[in-house]
């Protein structure tokens, strides 16, 4: 009779030690790849939205506004954080803000870094820092002064992206290391 060809014990508990080393290995690399993902959707989020103000403010010939503002964040537990944009178009006739669309909210473990933004100012929760577009286009912001905004993810402080804005011609770019 001739003996059958198996796999012993040994060797099947090879493969699977094996497979969940390349598991685990995986997760990993994938969790840096999401982080790289959504730090480049907030960014690109903030880029938009800063044009979007601009845009509106020139279409329309009013004051319009972006503003970050520093929320609580019940996804991870962050009492504060500077996490969510919002538009806002000054009404004349009630000589308030009112809202531009639906506020946006970066994703999860994205936050606006404040001790390496120029936009931000350390106060106390509930703050609002934001960038006004006249009529024209133009800011109000220090046109001698240098605006950025950095946003990273506290897991991985080496990971972030500075978005620059210039407030003469109003246009903002990003730079990642």
């Amino acid at each position: 009779m001739k003996p059958r060809g198996a796999f012993s014990l040994i060797e099947l508990l090879a493969v699977i030690a094996i497979i969940g080393l390349l598991a685990a290995l995986s997760v990993v690399a994938m969790n840096g790849i999401r982080a790289g993902r959504d730090l480049e959707a907030a960014s690109s989020a903030t880029l938009g939205q800063l044009s979007l103000a601009r845009q509106n403010a020139l279409t329309k010939g009013t004051r319009t506004r972006w503003a970050i503002i520093s929320t609580n964040d019940t996804r991870n537990n962050d009492p504060s954080g500077f996490r969510r944009m919002q538009l806002e178009i000054f009404e004349p006739a009630l000589r308030t803000w009112a809202p531009l669309g639906r506020s946006m909210v970066f994703p999860v473990g994205v936050v606006a870094d404040p001790t390496r933004s120029t936009l931000l100012t350390n106060t106390s929760s509930g703050a609002t820092n934001t960038v006004e577009f006249l009529g024209n286009g133009r800011s109000t912001l220090n046109p001698s002064d240098i605006h950025s905004l950095t946003l990273y993810n506290p897991g991985n402080t080496n990971n972030f992206i500075t978005i620059q804005f210039d407030p003469v011609s109003g246009r903002s770019r990003s730079f990642q290391p």
